[in-house]
C-alpha cells in the first residue's frame, strides 16, 4: 500500500518516541545538594547513568528524521520555522543530556519531547491536503525496458498518475544512443528518444501533457538543487541525482506521492533510506 512522504515522516517518529521511551526508562535523574550553608536557586535535578548505546540510536533516527522534516521547511513562516527550531533544539538537548540541568524526572523528559513533537506534527498537517496525486519517476533502464508511460499503470493500480521524466534520464539516453557499443541498444535508446519527442506535439510537455485522457507526462528542465537536499546525496552520482529530483518534487508537493520505478536494488535501498516510494521494473 502507497504511504505519501508526509505519513513516512510520521512513521519514522513512531520508531523514534518507541526507542525514546525506552532511554529514558534506563536513564537516571538525582537531585544535585548544594554544600551546607547555600541556598541555591536555580534548577538541582542532574543526568545521572543512562544507556549510551541506546542514546547514539535514538540520535540517529532523530537526525535522519529531522533532516527530513527541514526540506519540507521552504514553505514554512518565520514564526514556524523559529518554533520548529526551538522544539528541535529542546529535543536535541534531551536526547544528548545536555547541559548539565534535567527535568523532573525520566517521564518528564518523555512529556517534553512527546510535547515538541507537536509542534511538528501540527506543522506538517498545514502541508497536508486532499491533493494525493501520485508522481512516477522511471530510471534510464525502466525507460528502455516499457517506453510507454500508460503501461505503468499495472504496476500501481491505477491509470490516474504524472509520468515524470527528470533531466538526469534524459541525459542518460542522449549519451546511451550516441556511444553505447552495442548498436541495437543504441537503436533502442534511439528509439525511446522519438518517442519521446513526438510528445511535444501534443502540448506544453514542460507543463504536461495528457495522455489516454488520464496519464499526464511531465518533464523537468532542470537539475535539481543540492544545496536543499539529503547530505549524503552525491550530485556526481547518477542514481542520487534521480533521488534528488524526486525529493525536489516531493518538497514541491508534499501531500502527493513520489515513487520512482527502477530494477536497480541499489537505487531502490536509496528511495527507501530517503523515505520514498518505489516500483520494481521487473513486475511491468
Amino acid at each position: 500500500m502507497m504511504s505519501n512522504y508526509i505519513n513516512k515522516i510520521h512513521i519514522l517518529k513512531e520508531n523514534i518516541l518507541s526507542v525514546k521511551n525506552e532511554l529514558f526508562q534506563k536513564t537516571a535523574i538525582r537531585r544535585h545538594s548544594p554544600p551546607d550553608g547555600v541556598i541555591y536557586l536555580g534548577n538541582l535535578n542532574r543526568w545521572g547513568a543512562t544507556d549510551s548505546k541506546l542514546q547514539m540510536e535514538l540520535l540517529k533516527l532523530y537526525n535522519s528524521y529531522f533532516e527530513k522534516v527541514s526540506l519540507l521547511l521552504c514553505h514554512a513562516s518565520e514564526n514556524d520555522r523559529k518554533k520548529i527550531e526551538a522544539s528541535n533544539n529542546s529535543i536535541i538537548n534531551l536526547i544528548e543530556q545536555k547541559p548539565r540541568k534535567a527535568p523532573a524526572s525520566s517521564e518528564s523528559a518523555i512529556r517534553i519531547i512527546n510535547d515538541n513533537f507537536k509542534v511538528f506534527d501540527n506543522y506538517l498537517e498545514l502541508l497536508s491536503s486532499t491533493s494525493n496525486q501520485i508522481i512516477l519517476i522511471p530510471d534510464t533502464n525502466s525507460l528502455l525496458i516499457q517506453p510507454e508511460p500508460i503501461k505503468y499503470s499495472t504496476l500501481i493500480g491505477t491509470n490516474e498518475f504524472i509520468f515524470l521524466l527528470t533531466p538526469t534520464v534524459l541525459s542518460e539516453l542522449d549519451k546511451l544512443k550516441m556511444f553505447h557499443r552495442d548498436e541495437n541498444f543504441r537503436k533502442k535508446a534511439k528509439s525511446v528518444i522519438r518517442r519521446i519527442k513526438g510528445y511535444r506535439n501534443q502540448g506544453d510537455i514542460l507543463f504536461g501533457v495528457t495522455l489516454n485522457k488520464t496519464v499526464r507526462l511531465k518533464m523537468i528542465a532542470i537539475e535539481p538543487n543540492f544545496k536543499n537536499t539529503l547530505e549524503w546525496l552525491d550530485e556526481n552520482n547518477m542514481d542520487d541525482r534521480i533521488i534528488a529530483t524526486a525529493l525536489e518534487t516531493q518538497i514541491n508537493n508534499p501531500s502527493d506521492t513520489v515513487a520512482i520505478v527502477t530494477a536497480d536494488i541499489n537505487l531502490q535501498n536509496k528511495a527507501e533510506l530517503a523515505s520514498l516510494e518505489f516500483y520494481d521494473t521487473d513486475d511491468l
